[in-house]
């Protein structure tokens, strides 16, 4: 299922298409990949992730619960009504128009999960919400991943030249923007 990615910028937007783009070869790579006689346990898509007790996994219950607690605890300060409060930081801004839906974020919520298996659960775990610097991680994690496999090429090369015409990399604002300003976050 494919959502409108919403964003306040025009390089977050495509840092998200470059996620996309990236997370695409990655699948398509694994996809013709050998896969190894006995597989670790990997959670299927949906629901169907298996749970075990921290202790099964080698990990200590108790410390696990003070980290929920902590977690549940410690809630960002941002407010419930992000459209609005990103409309007051952004209103001055050149490209500071909010592209796509938004909606107000959910309370904390949180998974720990060890080899695969959820070993706690706290809040709406299955709600998407904005993820905004996080986004940062999963690029250059994935990049990483697409380099080291020879999925990525040329650093300096345009995004737009390796993913095709993709919204957000047609314009004259980012039609130039390389894989390397996107990885040092200077697009």
């Amino acid at each position: 299922m494919s959502r409108p990615i919403p964003t306040h910028r025009r390089y977050p937007l495509a840092a998200w298409i470059a996620v996309a783009s990236i997370a695409a070869m990655l699948a398509a790579a694994a996809a013709g990949a050998q896969k190894p006689s006995s597989e670790p346990y990997v959670p299927p898509a949906g629901d169907g992730w298996q749970r075990r007790a921290p202790q099964a996994v080698g990990l200590d219950p108790n410390a696990i619960a003070r980290t929920v607690a902590y977690a549940l605890a410690h809630e960002t300060s941002a407010p419930h009504d992000l459209e609005a409060w990103l409309r007051s930081r952004l209103e001055e801004r050149a490209h500071g128009e909010i592209i796509g839906p938004m909606k107000a974020r959910g309370g904390p919520n949180g998974l720990i999960l060890r080899h695969g298996y959820i070993v706690a659960e706290w809040g709406d775990t299955t709600r998407a919400d904005m993820t905004f610097s996080v986004t940062k991680s999963f690029l250059a994690t994935l990049a990483g991943v697409a380099r080291g496999r020879g999925l990525l090429g040329d650093l300096g090369a345009p995004v737009r030249a390796a993913i095709g015409p993709v919204a957000g990399f047609e314009d004259t604002h980012n039609r130039d923007i390389t894989w390397r300003q996107l990885l040092d976050q200077t697009s």
